[in-house]
């Protein structure tokens, strides 16, 4: 039967102890961690015996005893004196443990594997984003191999970092990233259950950072009509070339990296129906798709298309992270039109105390 312990070792007897007796036997008791602590002396009186943070693990393997280093956190360290329990019976009764090989690789490696794996079927970005969620549990934890990994840590992790000020949202992102690197290894063959299947995410309504709502009818024709006659450029996009890519994003939902690969070419625009093509390699999911225009998108696109060059990309600008602020500041001065335009100083005022046009735009 395997058992958990944390072993001894002796120090210095800490200046400002006070040696008193506990159960017949001398004592040194003292401030450690914020706490105080009874700790036994030696013989000679001169060094305290204390308990290593880390619990150990002692199993027997055939005849012989091992002992194996387990975790701060005593439940960790239970569940794992359990596994290696159940594999050195397994071994005894000769029974090959197809994981052994997976599980003795350092857990890093199988995550590079991973997210080799979806740099095939995804963008960068979101290639990146989980990459850096796994990253951060993994190593936040103290994971070192797949056998380590425990959906106890893992939540209170995440409450911590909840705690420190990271939102719900943000600390779901973190826990389906990391399932999603769970249920690779149990899909590969690499472990033999995802030990982080019963972790919900939390409920996002209870801590919203940032209140959205979609954008009324009004507010996007006078999204569209100020950037039209918007006399400043960004990147090379002027008012109009903005209020097609707007339009375009609003009628097809397309993200602006998707947007920013597109070309002339992309648009079938006599098509049944008329559509927009983006190429797997833009592509969130890394398949070719295929968008349905509208027909007044389709009368907007038809001569602005006309004045492009053919094989170059359209909206390129768009593509290095400059979209949101592009947005932002066509929002804010469709904003302001629309308060200067009041009938009266009793509307004005209404207007500015309004959020029309101001909590849409992106973060």
């Amino acid at each position: 039967m395997a058992h958990i312990f944390k072993p001894t070792y002796t120090a210095p007897v800490p200046d400002g102890a006070t040696i008193t007796t506990k159960g017949g036997k001398p004592v040194a008791r003292f401030s450690r961690g914020g706490r105080m602590i009874d700790a036994p002396l030696t013989a000679d009186g001169q060094r305290v015996r204390l308990e290593t943070a880390e619990w150990w693990i002692r199993f027997k393997v055939g005849r012989e005893w091992k002992r194996v280093k387990g975790f701060t956190d005593r439940r960790a360290t239970e569940a794992r004196a359990v596994k290696l329990e159940n594999r050195a019976a397994q071994e005894a009764a000769g029974i090959a443990d197809p994981f052994a090989d997976h599980q003795a690789r350092p857990l890093p490696e199988h995550a590079a594997d991973f997210i080799a794996s979806l740099a095939a079927k995804w963008c960068p970005k979101h290639v990146a984003h989980v990459a850096a969620s796994v990253r951060r549990i993994t190593s936040g934890c103290g994971f070192k191999r797949i056998a380590d990994i425990d959906g106890d840590r893992v939540e209170v992790f995440l409450a911590d970092l909840r705690q420190g000020g990271l939102s719900v949202q943000s600390s779901n992102h973190h826990l389906a990233a990391m399932k999603q690197f769970c249920r690779w290894l149990v899909r590969s063959r690499r472990t033999a259950g995802n030990p982080l299947v019963h972790l919900d995410p939390g409920n996002v309504a209870t801590d919203r950072r940032l209140l959205r709502r979609i954008l009324t009818d009004e507010e996007v024709g006078r999204l569209l009509y100020q950037s039209a006659r918007s006399d400043w450029t960004i990147r090379g996009l002027a008012g109009r070339d903005r209020a097609i890519l707007y339009h375009l994003a609003l009628g097809t939902g397309l993200r602006a990296s998707e947007i920013a690969s597109l070309v002339p070419e992309s648009f079938d625009l006599d098509g049944g129906p008329p559509v927009v093509v983006v190429e797997a390699r833009a592509s969130k999911r890394r398949q070719r798709d295929e968008q349905p225009l509208g027909a007044d998108l389709v009368e907007a696109l038809r001569p602005y298309l006309g004045s492009q060059r053919p094989g170059e990309r359209v909206w390129r600008a768009v593509g290095d992270g400059i979209a949101a602020k592009m947005i932002r500041e066509d929002l804010a001065a469709a904003r302001v039109a629309w308060i200067a335009q009041a009938s009266d100083p009793g509307e004005r005022e209404a207007r500015e105390r309004s959020d029309f046009l101001v909590k849409n735009s992106p973060r």
